[in-house]
């Protein structure tokens, strides 16, 4: 293991220079919707920046390699219709928060990287992983720290919540992680690959 602070300089090109990796898998950013509302500049220099050094680093280092960019649903345009509406690839992006912009930013980055350059780059647009190690800061999450809580006697008998009209489309990270996989191996470079379970669960 190499621990790294992926917006450093000269971190990325020093690791792929060494290593020289025939598979990247880039799972680093900034996750957060709010945070990048309180840090919109720092969120874009970890999500986009980052990603572009590292397409670089890759570029001059190992052309060859194939890169996994993990991208985010977000990036999509509100649906009409939650409920009924199915977010498929061609959906129309329109990124409405900081972080979002910011995925959809490194996700046309590498498109363009894959065409200017030949480059192995697969994207995935992935929606909502649960699973273990999930920080509370994410509905599922939080929900399950409260109710431990409350079962261990910790605090009272409820729970505290947000929005719960939204529809979302939670998937295992476990089941992600395949998904991931098997994008790199047998998808087409360039193209956005959407990762969730394709079932809509009201919060």
């Amino acid at each position: 293991f190499i621990k790294a602070d992926i917006s450093a300089d000269e971190a990325i090109r020093e690791i792929i220079s060494k290593i020289k990796p025939d598979r990247i898998y880039h799972l680093a950013g900034q996750p957060s919707v709010g945070h990048s509302w309180k840090e919109p500049a720092k969120t874009f220099e970890i999500n986009v920046i980052a990603g572009i050094k590292l397409f670089e680093a890759a570029r001059i280092y190992c052309p060859g390699c194939r890169i996994l960019i993990a991208c985010t649903a977000e990036e999509y345009a509100p649906a009409q219709d939650e409920e009924n509406t199915a977010i498929k690839e061609d959906f129309p992006i329109r990124p409405g928060n900081p972080y979002a912009i910011s995925k959809a930013a490194i996700d046309f980055f590498a498109t363009t990287y894959q065409k200017a350059y030949g480059m192995q780059v697969f994207i995935s647009r992935s929606f909502n992983h649960i699973g273990p190690g999930q920080s509370e800061s994410f509905v599922t999450a939080d929900f399950a720290k409260q109710i431990a809580e409350i079962e261990a006697g910790k605090r009272q008998p409820e729970i505290f919540t947000g929005n719960l009209e939204t529809y979302r489309d939670f998937l295992d990270v476990r089941d992600a992680v395949r998904a991931y996989y098997y994008i790199t191996e047998f998808g087409r470079a360039g193209e956005p690959y959407n990762v969730c379970s394709g079932k809509k669960i009201k919060i």
